[in-house]
């Protein structure tokens, strides 16, 4: 690589930050029996989070 940072690589970031805090929130304090359940849960969670605000932080980032 030339040391460049993708602009692909810069939207994974944003996600990653802003949705393993909203994801952790959610799941913490919860037991699960199989991987399937947490990612089931997981995608329900992700699926609850509004998308105006997901494109807020999205927005918000950029500015940066």
């Amino acid at each position: 690589m030339d040391g460049k940072v993708r602009a692909e690589d810069q939207v994974t970031v944003c996600c990653g930050l802003f949705l393993v805090p909203k994801l952790k929130s959610t799941l913490k304090g919860r037991r699960f029996q199989t991987v399937e359940e947490i990612k089931g849960n997981s995608l329900q969670d992700l699926h609850a989070i509004p998308r105006n605000t997901f494109q807020d932080a999205f927005r918000n980032w950029k500015k940066r």
